[in-house]
């Protein structure tokens, strides 16, 4: 098979199976292809284990779905912006007070 599809020659089956017997003894699993996710996911939850996806993109949304707890990070450049003065601002208050000490 392909890199995406376990090496078992394109069957999802197999892999779920490997998964199932596999995914309960790993704390994360990072860099998967999104239908792979939703397999990991899958695997968790058969194994009886609560799970908790966080996902950054439209590509992540079937295994956000899947999960007991899905986590979307959202990137905003206004809401970056708005952070970065606010940390700002504070780290000059800080430095202010440590310099009247």
């Amino acid at each position: 098979g392909n890199d995406d599809d376990g090496g078992d020659g394109g069957s999802d089956g197999g892999l779920l199976g490997d998964l199932r017997a596999l995914a309960p003894h790993v704390a994360v699993f990072a860099r998967v292809s999104p239908r792979h996710k939703e397999m990991v996911l899958a695997a968790l939850k058969q194994a009886g284990l609560a799970t908790l996806m966080c996902g950054d993109g439209t590509n992540d949304v079937g295994a956000l779905k899947q999960a007991d707890v899905g986590v979307s990070v959202v990137n905003s450049p206004e809401h970056e912006a708005q952070s970065r003065s606010a940390r700002e601002a504070l780290e000059r208050r800080v430095s202010e007070r440590v310099l009247r000490s």
